[in-house]
């Protein structure tokens, strides 16, 4: 079990420090939104996550917030902004287009 929580403690710690140490411009294109999910569990906060396809056809599931997510339909254009990251781990966040 300690080996379990030292991995993925781990694994979150990576993804921090590539997202915070990150300097490259974001390569941004408008995507279609391919589906809307809610995530819920007694014991944690509800998560509104938007699955989009790239034209590199890369999948992302980006979580959003709860009123992005209400203003929002699938096959709606959204502006995804895709991060080299520091580590050269990817990782993308998403806006509404103007």
């Amino acid at each position: 079990v300690l080996v379990f929580v030292s991995f993925s403690y781990l694994a979150c710690a990576l993804g921090q420090v590539n997202f915070l140490l990150d300097q490259t411009p974001p390569q941004d294109s408008e995507e279609v939104v391919t589906k809307m999910d809610i995530h819920s569990a007694a014991k944690s906060r509800t998560r509104y996550i938007l699955d989009v396809v790239t034209n590199d056809d890369t999948s992302y599931s980006l979580e959003v917030a709860k009123p992005f997510y209400q203003e929002t339909e699938v096959g709606q254009e959204v502006l995804v902004l895709v991060y080299k990251g520091a580590f050269d781990i990817p990782y993308a966040e998403i806006e509404r287009l103007p």
